[in-house]
């Protein structure tokens, strides 16, 4: 067992792993034993993968900066402020109307985006628990 990189389009992930004689091991099986450790399916994983890349890239922070700013830092949802999010311990965050890996040509349109708190996002957006 040894620590093990799984490369996916500037995304790195460091797994405990089992390696080959030359210290190889294949994408699918790195996948695969990420998705066995989370409990979640392989498909699962290079969706999160995929979001990961998405999220952290330089052009996703300029584009959810600019909303931001478009937006006033003021949720669309509730309509609270930033400053009042922040003592309850909250925060804004941008929105995608349609999922950027459902409609990617879409991923940076201005008018697929808004801000929305995590309170709103979670439980107006999304309706989670």
């Amino acid at each position: 067992m040894g620590l093990v990189s799984l490369e996916m389009e500037d995304l790195e992930i460091e797994i405990e792993a089992d390696q080959d004689q030359d210290g190889d091991q294949s994408r699918n099986e790195l996948v695969t034993l990420l998705a066995q450790t989370e409990g979640i399916s392989p498909m699962a994983v290079c969706r999160l993968l995929q979001a990961k890349v998405f999220y952290y890239s330089a052009q996703w922070k300029l584009c959810a900066l600019e909303i931001l700013e478009r937006d006033r830092y003021v949720c669309q949802h509730c309509g609270r402020f930033l400053r009042e999010l922040v003592a309850q311990g909250s925060y804004l965050m941008v929105h995608h109307i349609h999922s950027p890996f459902a409609m990617p040509e879409r991923a940076f349109e201005p008018t697929n985006l808004l801000t929305l708190c995590n309170c709103c996002h979670i439980n107006g957006i999304h309706d989670k628990p």
